[in-house]
């Protein structure tokens, strides 16, 4: 019944709200605005290259946000970007779940395949959302080049990750000692010069 008309004491559906906050330019202005404020300002706070006056910082980040803006192209930019990023989060979040009903415990494996998954979509976030734009994230030849020898990138990732797999699980305790000597003479400390 959503997006069908007036329905239940003159309120629309979701979407026909939705539809309304896009023509008045609620996504593609004023939450770049405020997102781009927000950082910028955040930045500003952090390294208080202005002093301590928040003021300054405000108008700062504001008149920023607002040259953003104006430019079109960062507006669709960010709306690209971002409905990709929804995506590879929904991605990370369904293989969270479905690590957590395969595997036992919190095991330190978890985090590194998450983490490797996480760098393969901010990739295809990043190629995804610059070419969409009219960018082409890896060079104009990458997606050719992909394409003409992924039969054999694909079998080499999976020997490396097996192979880092099994080196991670026999890992066992290391002596902490050892590399500790190892990086003080790597990097020249406890030396009498």
């Amino acid at each position: 019944m959503d997006g069908f008309g007036y329905y239940g004491w003159g309120w629309t559906g979701f979407r026909e709200i939705i539809m309304h906050w896009q023509q008045i330019g609620f996504f593609d202005v004023i939450l770049p605005l405020l997102l781009i404020f927000a950082v910028v300002y955040a930045i500003l706070d952090k390294i208080k290259v202005l002093g301590e006056n928040k003021a300054v910082n405000v108008i700062i980040s504001m008149v920023l946000a607002f040259f953003a803006v104006s430019n079109l192209y960062i507006s669709s930019f960010f709306m690209y970007l971002f409905s990709y990023t929804g995506i590879a989060i929904a991605i990370l979040l369904a293989a969270i779940i479905l690590m957590g009903l395969f595997m036992q415990k919190q095991e330190k494996s978890q985090k590194w395949i998450l983490g490797f998954g996480g760098a393969i979509l901010l990739v295809w976030v990043l190629s995804r959302a610059t070419t969409d734009y009219g960018i082409e994230f890896l060079g104009q030849d990458f997606h050719w080049w992909l394409s003409s020898n992924i039969y054999w990138l694909l079998p080499l990732l999976f020997v490396v990750g097996a192979i880092a797999a099994v080196i991670i699980a026999s890992g066992g305790k290391k002596d902490k000692n050892k590399e500790r000597a190892f990086m003080d003479r790597l990097l020249g400390r406890g030396q009498d010069n």
